[in-house]
């Protein structure tokens, strides 16, 4: 007996024929389809399963191909570290500059110091040159920096503004002096000075002047507080008599090293952005 079984409906109403015993029809037909039924909705649901399987790997696929360009990409144009390593260079040059500009400073007051100071009479200075002026002491405008520190004991500075023949005003620091002692009176002779740059400070808030003591330095406060004009300069005297003042002046450090340092820190970055690169690289998918 040949039976065709097209379907896995078919092939349970073969199987049922084929394997119970004969009786009534209707006791077959009723439990057919319950049977049938179970069996179709099992290999439907694992038809689904199997057709819905190769889609999520599909769109994995495509999901994580797209992910791998998106990083091969951002391997290959690290512009923000291309960036960095360029800002680093230029600023470890920038401090190759400055550190090649203060060593000139450097060399220019070392070979100042070797010569004769020359005569001045006024108009504009550089800073560190040692001149011999030609003027006369404002003795009565007079006043000191206070506080001021000399190897831990407190004390002041003595200021006095120097009238150039041309007019202008320089103030001399003529030097250190203790607590307590009476500022000496200004030499009859106009020493010898060295200008320095203006000293710079940080203040949280006013520091008005005492009586003619000042706290922190600045062309202007000078002027107001000694009644004179504008000065043009502030310098250092090297010498004169024997006035109880200490002149014992630190010589000018121009920071050639600090700059050589910085130099290096920034040039030590962009190395480290180069190597930092060639891992990226090195290690992006071909």
């Amino acid at each position: 007996m040949k039976i065709a079984i097209d379907s896995p409906i078919r092939q349970v109403s073969a199987l049922t024929s084929l394997g119970e015993p004969e009786g009534p029809r209707t006791s077959c037909s009723s439990a057919l389809p319950s049977t049938a039924s179970t069996i179709s909705s099992k290999m439907m649901m694992s038809s689904f399963m199997g057709s819905s399987s190769p889609s999520s790997v599909t769109v994995s696929s495509h999901a994580s191909t797209a992910t791998g360009t998106l990083h091969r990409s951002q391997i290959k144009k690290p512009w923000f570290l291309y960036a960095l390593i360029g800002l680093t260079l230029l600023l470890g040059v920038w401090q190759a500059y400055r550190a090649h500009y203060k060593q000139g400073l450097a060399d220019a007051y070392a070979a100042g110091q070797q010569l004769a100071p020359r005569t001045w009479h006024g108009g504009p200075l550089a800073d560190w040159q040692r001149v011999q002026p030609q003027g006369r002491w404002l003795g009565d405008k007079t006043f000191q920096l206070a506080p001021r520190f000399h190897e831990g004991r407190p004390g002041s500075e003595v200021v006095t503004p120097l009238a150039l023949v041309s007019g202008e005003i320089v103030l001399v620091n003529r030097g250190w002096i203790a607590d307590g002692q009476t500022p000496p009176a200004a030499p009859a002779t106009v020493p010898q000075i060295e200008t320095q740059s203006w000293p710079r400070f940080f203040e949280l808030g006013p520091t008005p002047p005492q009586g003619r003591r000042l706290q922190n330095l600045t062309a202007e406060r000078a002027a107001q507080l000694a009644g004179t004009a504008l000065p043009i300069a502030y310098a250092h005297q090297l010498d004169g008599a024997a006035d109880g003042l200490l002149r014992d002046w630190p010589k000018p450090d121009f920071k050639v090293a600090r700059h050589l340092g910085y130099m290096l820190t920034w040039w030590a970055c962009s190395l480290c952005g180069l190597l930092l690169l060639r891992r990226l690289k090195q290690g992006a998918p071909r």
